[in-house]
């Protein structure tokens, strides 16, 4: 698989750009990502309709959602009318085929207010490494 996010970060960090960000690691087993974390994560099964199965504080916090509500539904529930469907497709194709994206998407609170947030969904895989078993979705809420 080929992290094209990971590899921005590195090349925004050889630039020495003043806009970069520290380094973070990126879980890539279960187990991990459902650790504490300041990031907003979201953990789905590996295929469609990628069921919610674990959100973390920070998630709940930026969608307003409780662990209760989300666990059990999809992430429509955060969809709404200005939501970017062609870019959602994108992110299922590549989910679907267990690859990592990203997209800048329009997302909904539980009260409905609006928020924009980068969304960058990684494949966890088993332990030995071999078999993707969930989706991590990590995101960023751009209008902080």
């Amino acid at each position: 698989m080929f992290d094209t996010v990971g590899l921005w970060q590195q090349l925004t960090r050889a630039a020495r750009s003043p806009t970069a960000e520290p380094y973070v690691a990126i879980p890539n087993t279960l187990d991990d990502a459902v650790r504490d974390s300041e990031d907003a994560r979201v953990v789905t099964t590996a295929k469609r309709p990628f069921v919610i199965e674990h959100v973390n504080d920070a998630w709940t916090k930026l969608c307003g959602f409780t662990a209760e509500e989300a666990v059990g539904k999809t992430l429509a529930i955060l969809q709404g009318p200005d939501t970017e469907k062609g870019e959602v497709a994108d992110l299922v194709r590549g989910c679907e085929d267990g690859h990592a994206t990203s997209a800048l998407l329009t997302n909904y609170t539980k009260e409905g207010d609006k928020f924009q947030n980068f969304l960058r969904v990684f494949p966890l895989t088993e332990d030995d490494g071999t078999k993707v078993s969930h989706m991590l979705g990590v995101l960023q809420n751009v209008n902080a």
